[in-house]
């Protein structure tokens, strides 16, 4: 809990005392959502006027550094869903800024893990966000199967200059049927201003034929759409606060009359240090395994719906007893915070809390993997108190989404 919300929450319970009012269990943190929302809000209003401005700026700073805007702007051409990516038109109020695609292009080639064959780009722009402010340029190396986000230094609260530095900040590796990527840094780069709140930020893309694209990340109760000004078709600019990162978010692409999205991974940025990567569930008998590049034990098996289990030996088997995760981290309830615990009893499992706060139903519980805030996995909400409280995990062994192994930061990789 920020300090804002700590300092609401004391002064709710302060008056709810003084004046002897019984408040239902949960009642305080549902207000404090209702303040941080309006709190969010309030801040993306604040900037809005700040970001159309710099996007002006920043265009117009763009199209003096090209000879002739129309010159070198790629000819639009007719896309549909089948359209891969690497033909996808390039995107972006920058995009026809030759000298910074040139320089994006560069600094992939001088990357510690450079692409191999020609580049091509995807979109040049600016990040509306100017609480964490990025000129992106997304690049398709189609022999390599990757994509590469190379940004500015992050700005905050004063817009980016597309004459600054290019850095690397994610690499993604991509399929030619693939119809969206993105990322999400939860760490900055040295070269950074750190983003207010120690926000994670990213950036994603859908195909240009896509009806619509979101993304989506358990660690939030509201899904509502950041109200971020862009112009540019498909070009999404998630920024969540601390807790949020690949490993609990997704892009979610929809096209006409497809009756369900299409859902991909996002990646983490390079100076995340964190140990992420596909993986598949197969029943082996009564056994649950993973099965993929990297499984060691002590890995948890996770979706962006929260944790499935734990790999609790060698061959892969995943313990899916929401027990077994306080082994690997801090178990409590999101917002207030609230520590606890979780036993299971017969078919169900139940939660007890071990220290003071208050919360109620339909809250969501969260590990704190290895007790590191960046990692906030959800793994159940509150479903009722009969007479302790019911727990209702939010991913299954059985889950079909995009399957991840998460490893503990910092440990020696296989």
């Amino acid at each position: 809990m920020i300090a804002e919300e700590q300092e609401y929450a004391t002064r709710l319970r302060e008056e709810l005392a003084d004046v002897a009012v019984r408040a239902s269990a949960g009642q305080v943190d549902t207000v404090l959502r209702q303040v941080h929302r309006r709190r969010r809000d309030r801040r993306n209003q604040r900037i809005q006027v700040f970001t159309a401005m710099a996007v002006v700026a920043l265009a117009v700073a763009g199209a003096f550094a090209v000879t002739t805007a129309g010159e070198h702007a790629e000819p639009a051409r007719q896309v549909d869903a089948t359209t891969p990516m690497a033909q996808w038109p390039a995107r972006g109020e920058l995009a026809a800024d030759k000298d910074l695609v040139a320089r994006a292009e560069q600094a992939w080639h001088s990357y510690r893990q450079p692409p191999r064959g020609p580049l091509k780009p995807l979109f040049a722009g600016v990040s509306p966000n100017m609480s964490a402010n990025m000129v992106v340029v997304a690049l398709i190396a189609p022999e390599s199967g990757q994509v590469a986000f190379v940004t500015t230094p992050i700005r905050v609260n004063r817009p980016s200059d597309p004459r600054d530095r290019l850095l690397v900040r994610a690499v993604a590796p991509v399929t030619p049927e693939q119809r969206g990527v993105g990322f999400m840094a939860s760490r900055p780069l040295p070269e950074d201003e750190p983003p207010i709140d120690q926000n994670a930020v990213g950036m994603a893309l859908t195909s240009p034929a896509a009806e619509n694209g979101k993304v989506y990340t358990s660690t939030i109760d509201s899904q509502s759409e950041p109200s971020w000004p862009t112009t540019v078709v498909g070009a999404l600019w998630p920024q969540y606060e601390m807790g949020a990162g690949a490993w609990n978010s997704e892009l979610r692409v929809q096209f006409r009359g497809a009756a369900s999205t299409e859902d991909y991974t996002l990646v983490t940025g390079v100076s995340d240090d964190v140990d992420l990567g596909p993986v598949a569930l197969r029943r082996a008998g009564a056994a649950l395994r993973a099965e993929g590049p990297g499984v060691r034990q002590g890995d948890l098996i996770i979706t962006p719906n929260g944790v499935v289990g734990v790999v609790a030996a060698p061959d892969g088997t995943v313990d899916t007893r929401l027990s077994e995760l306080a082994a690997h981290g801090t178990v409590g309830v999101a917002i207030s915070r609230v520590p606890g615990r979780v036993r299971e009893v017969g078919d169900h499992a139940e939660f007890t809390a071990t220290g003071p706060g208050d919360f109620g139903e339909e809250q969501r519980l969260v590990l704190q993997a290895w007790d590191e805030p960046r990692l906030a996995l959800t793994f159940a909400k509150l479903a009722g108190y009969e007479p302790h409280w019911l727990v209702a995990r939010t991913a299954g062994p059985d889950a079909a989404e995009n399957v991840l192994r998460l490893g503990k930061p910092g440990a020696a990789k296989p």
